[in-house]
C-alpha cells in the first residue's frame, strides 16, 4: 500500500502545528507539577511497573478512546492486541491511529488481519483521548522510569481533538493485504543473502559485485521495504517470500 504518512505537504504541516500546541500544553501542565500545583486537572502517574497495571484498571471505565502511536512493534501488538480486544468487548468504542513509518513490517502484518479500526497516518506523539474530557500523555523519563501524564479540562481536551482531526484526517485503513514492494532483482538476490546473515564482503563474493554496490542496494531496498534496519530488510523480504511459499 502506499505509505499514507507521505500525504501534502499542507496536511503535514497542519499535524506537525496541532503537536506543537498539544506539546505546549503538556510543558504548561509539566511546568504546574515542578511547582507542586497538582490539581484534578493535571496527575501524574511514575513508575514502570505500575503504568500498565494503573492504565487497565482506569480503562474499565471508558467508553470512548481515540488514541494515536509513533512507533509500534510486533513484541507491543502481542501485549496490546488481546487487551483492546477485551476492553472492546466490553463495551468501548476505539479508534486507533499507527504511525506508518513508525509500524515495522511484522506489526503491520499483524494490524492488516485485525478487524478492529486501526488505521495508518502521520503521528508523530502518543496520545489517548478518552470519553471527551481526559488526555493521556507520555510524561518526563526519570531514573530510566517511564510516567503517564493524565490531564483534563478544556485546554488540554481542545488541544488534543485538533491534533486527532489533523491526523484522522489523512488515516488509511490498516485492514487487507498491502501492496508488494517494487525490488529489483538485484535487491532480491541481495536481501536473500542478507536474511541468512551473509556479511556484505561474502554478499558482494558471492554476487561478484563491490561492497560498496551491495550496501547501496541494501540502502535501496529499505527504501523500497519501508523498515529502518537492515534486520528489518531481511526480516521483511523473508516474510514476503514466506507469503508466496518460496522460503524454504
Amino acid at each position: 500500500m502506499a505509505d499514507p504518512s507521505c500525504v501534502s505537504s499542507v496536511a503535514q504541516q497542519h499535524v506537525l502545528d496541532a503537536t506543537v500546541e498539544l506539546l505546549a500544553v503538556r510543558r504548561g501542565a509539566l511546568a504546574e507539577l515542578e511547582r507542586g500545583t497538582e490539581s484534578d486537572d493535571v496527575h501524574l502517574v511514575t513508575g514502570s511497573a505500575r503504568l500498565n497495571a494503573w492504565m487497565m484498571g482506569t480503562a474499565r471505565g471508558w467508553r470512548h478512546l481515540l488514541s494515536t502511536r509513533p512507533f509500534t512493534s510486533a513484541d507491543h501488538l502481542a501485549l496490546s492486541l488481546p487487551n483492546n480486544r477485551l476492553c472492546v468487548g466490553r463495551g468501548l468504542e476505539m479508534v486507533s491511529v499507527f504511525d506508518h513509518r513508525g509500524t515495522d513490517a511484522a506489526a503491520r502484518t499483524m494490524l492488516a488481519a485485525e478487524g478492529a479500526p486501526y488505521l495508518y497516518s502521520q503521528a508523530p506523539i502518543q496520545m489517548r483521548l478518552v470519553d471527551q474530557r481526559e488526555v493521556y500523555l507520555h510524561g518526563p523519563t526519570r531514573n530510566g522510569e517511564e510516567s503517564i501524564l493524565r490531564l483534563r479540562g478544556r485546554p488540554a481536551v481542545d488541544a488534543a481533538r485538533v491534533y486527532w482531526d489533523a491526523v484522522r484526517s489523512r488515516a488509511r485503513p490498516c485492514r487487507g493485504k498491502p501492496a508488494e514492494p517494487e525490488l529489483t532483482e538485484r535487491q532480491r538476490l541481495v536481501l536473500d543473502l542478507l536474511r541468512h546473515d551473509l556479511a556484505d564482503e561474502r554478499i558482494a563474493a558471492r554476487l561478484d559485485l563491490s561492497v560498496r554496490t551491495v550496501r547501496a542496494t541494501i540502502a535501496a531496498a529499505m527504501v523500497a521495504l519501508d523498515v529502518r534496519s537492515r534486520f528489518s530488510a531481511g526480516y521483511a523480504y523473508a516474510l514476503l517470500e514466506s507469503e508466496k511459499g518460496s522460503v524454504e
